[in-house]
């Protein structure tokens, strides 16, 4: 996918030259949504309720991943042939939860902070919920073709790569005692797993433009795959799905030949 990427950004390169070619500032907008799935080595156990207990029952917790992000790119598109290219900067805000399982009336969990064979002890927190958040900035290069012109729409599909760093990283543990607080670090320790701070995605997208200048855009990536696993503390992700909302101000528009 990536070598298609830069054959397709090569292409729309060469176009720049020819006159057609518009310019126009992409401001934009959207929800990142991970695959997320909950690391298996993080000792949870659900507080389990109602007459359907047993002691055997582990019962479950939700975890959720998503992100807002935002961003700017400049685009050069050739309005003869169809082809463009545009490369910005982008912000991606990602939250990632672990709650109790509120559809079985519990809210909170337990979670394994401490165990030992030396003085054979184990030792757990009540836990409401907790949350991960990362930010992340980087720099998009996309390549975009118009395959179909229509007079209310136009349609393109659109290859990217995602180049970025991950510039903070935090963690909120919601105890569900207050004088719990105290073992914080410990759980904290618990929860620690080896993360890689450079980002890094490449994706494709299903697009349309409406307007008379055609200067809304929705777009929909499914599915966009990332880099590397490990970006989160508490789970693992492989691919995502965006949806895309964008505003395009023309900046220069050349004429046809």
């Amino acid at each position: 996918m990536l070598t298609t990427f830069l054959f397709t950004v090569s292409v729309a390169g060469s176009q720049e030259s020819k006159q057609g070619n518009d310019q126009r500032l992409v401001i934009e907008g959207g929800i990142f949504l991970p695959n997320a799935t909950l690391y298996d080595d993080i000792a949870i156990r659900q507080n389990p309720m109602g007459d359907s207990w047993t002691s055997s029952d582990n019962g479950t917790v939700s975890f959720s991943s998503a992100g807002l992000m935002l961003g700017a790119r400049w685009k050069w598109q050739n309005s003869a042939t169809g082809w463009g290219v545009s490369i910005g900067m982008r912000t991606k805000a990602i939250y990632n939860e672990i709650a109790g399982n509120y559809a079985q009336n519990t809210d909170y969990f337990y979670l394994r902070y401490y165990s030992s064979d030396v003085d054979r002890s184990t030792k757990f927190a009540r836990i409401k919920d907790i949350g991960e958040v990362l930010l992340i900035l980087s720099v998009p290069i996309e390549g975009h073709y118009t395959f179909l012109h229509r007079n209310v729409f136009d349609a393109f599909i659109t290859l990217g790569a995602d180049i970025g760093y991950v510039f903070l990283r935090d963690m909120d543990i919601n105890f569900r005692n207050a004088e719990m607080q105290q073992y914080e670090s410990m759980v904290r320790k618990a929860l620690e797993h080896k993360t890689d701070d450079f980002y890094g995605s490449t994706y494709g997208a299903l697009g349309v433009a409406v307007g008379a200048s055609r200067n809304l855009v929705f777009e929909l990536c499914l599915p966009g795959f990332l880099l590397s696993k490990k970006y989160f503390e508490l789970g693992t992700a492989s691919y995502f799905t965006t949806v895309r909302f964008s505003l395009q101000i023309p900046i220069v528009k050349s004429q046809q030949p």
